[in-house]
């Protein structure tokens, strides 16, 4: 949890690069996350850190993952997500 902070914090002092190194080097460990809910998360925000540098198709991998919650907030914005990167990919 403490470095998907620490990604955050990077991603949103526009260190995009910065973050995904940081979540590379973790995001192997998430199916831990006991939390369904706090994992969808971690899988979230990395996506967003990937869009953000143009790894479209590891962005929608990972969103794939996110879906384990059961939260339907999260379901939403995760389904938003990849209506985003879809439209992006149509766009290139």
């Amino acid at each position: 949890m403490i470095k998907d902070l620490q990604a955050r914090l990077k991603f949103r002092e526009g260190k995009a690069k910065e973050a995904a190194r940081i979540y590379r080097g973790f995001i192997s460990h998430a199916p831990e996350v006991p939390d369904k809910f706090q994992r969808a998360w971690i899988y979230l925000n990395y996506a967003r850190v990937l869009r953000e540098i143009r790894d479209r198709e590891e962005a929608l991998n990972i969103l794939k993952k996110a879906r384990v919650t059961d939260d339907e907030y999260t379901r939403i914005i995760i389904e938003r997500e990849m209506f985003i990167l879809q439209n992006m990919k149509e766009k290139t």
